[in-house]
C-alpha cells in the first residue's frame, strides 16, 4: 500500500541522515564504556578525601546508584555532609535513598525553611527560570535573602546557575524539579 511505502521511505531518509550525521568531518563520536565499581570507588575517594574507603561503601553505592551518575554525585554529596556512619545507618534502616526521588525527599527535609521555600518556588516554574520569575512567586519576606539562598542552593548542587544571556537558573535533572513540584499541597 502507499501508506507502507511512504513509512518506508521515512524510515530509509532518517536513517540516511543519521548515517550523514555520523560520517560528516565536524562530527565527533562519543564511545563509554559502562561505569564500574572501581569508577565509583576512584570517584568517592576524591570527593570524600580519603584513601581508606570500606568497601562495603563503595559496593552500596554503586548498587543503589544503577549506574547513574547524578544518583552517585547526591549519595556522594550525603555522605559527604553526614558522614559514612550515617549513610550505612540510613541505609540499613531503609530510609530514603533507594531511589533518586526518596533521596531527594530526604535531602529536601534537611534544607532551611528560605531554601525550601525557593525550590518549591522555583519548580511551580519549571526546569529552567529566571530570577525575576522566582522572585514574582516568593513570599516578600524571602526577597532580601534571595542571593543568599541561591548561592546557597548552588553550592549544594541543588541548582544550576547558567551563564547565558540573561543568566538563568536550572534544576540538575527534571525529576528534582517533578519531585519538589509534587510535594507542594494541592488546595
Amino acid at each position: 500500500s502507499s501508506k507502507n511505502r511512504r513509512m518506508q521511505t521515512i524510515h530509509a531518509v532518517r536513517h540516511n541522515s543519521y548515517e550523514c550525521l555520523l560520517e560528516h568531518r565536524s562530527t565527533i563520536k562519543l564511545v563509554t564504556q559502562p561505569l564500574t565499581v572501581q569508577d565509583v570507588h576512584s570517584f568517592l575517594t576524591f570527593k570524600l578525601n580519603t584513601d581508606s574507603l570500606p568497601e562495603f561503601i563503595v559496593e552500596l553505592v554503586f548498587e543503589l546508584s544503577h549506574r547513574n551518575w547524578y544518583y552517585i554525585k547526591r549519595l556522594a554529596r550525603f555522605i559527604c555532609q553526614r558522614g559514612i556512619d550515617e549513610f550505612a545507618q540510613e541505609i540499613s534502616s531503609g530510609h530514603a535513598m533507594h531511589t533518586i526521588t526518596a533521596l531527594t525527599v530526604f535531602g529536601f527535609d534537611s534544607l532551611k525553611p528560605q531554601e525550601k521555600a525557593l525550590m518549591k518556588a522555583a519548580s511551580v516554574i519549571g526546569e529552567e527560570f529566571y530570577k525575576d520569575m522566582l522572585e514574582a512567586l516568593v513570599p516578600s519576606a524571602l526577597l532580601p535573602f534571595m542571593d543568599e539562598t541561591l548561592d546557597s542552593l548552588i553550592s549544594n548542587g541543588l541548582l544550576r546557575f547558567e551563564d547565558y544571556d540573561p543568566p538563568c537558573y536550572t534544576f540538575p535533572s527534571a525529576q528534582i524539579c517533578n519531585t519538589l513540584y509534587e510535594l507542594i499541597p494541592r488546595r
